[in-house]
């Protein structure tokens, strides 16, 4: 898989999520990532961009 995914469209999933929800077993709320969006947004989305290339995706992510 070749495509990447671009920080548009990461901010655009980001806005679609409720602030007061958490993504996944790891229990960190929306509300924190979106207080420290400036500092971890590149990790985020090189995160995103490395597990979608090598398809190498936490369970929860494949799950939904």
């Amino acid at each position: 898989m070749d495509a990447t995914f671009t920080m548009d469209e990461l901010l655009e999933a980001q806005k679609g999520l409720g602030n007061g929800k958490v993504l996944g077993w790891d229990g960190i709320m929306l509300k924190f990532i979106a207080k420290f969006w400036d500092v971890l947004k590149d990790l985020i989305l090189s995160m995103v961009n490395n597990a979608w290339q090598q398809w190498d995706m936490l369970i929860s992510w494949k799950d939904g």
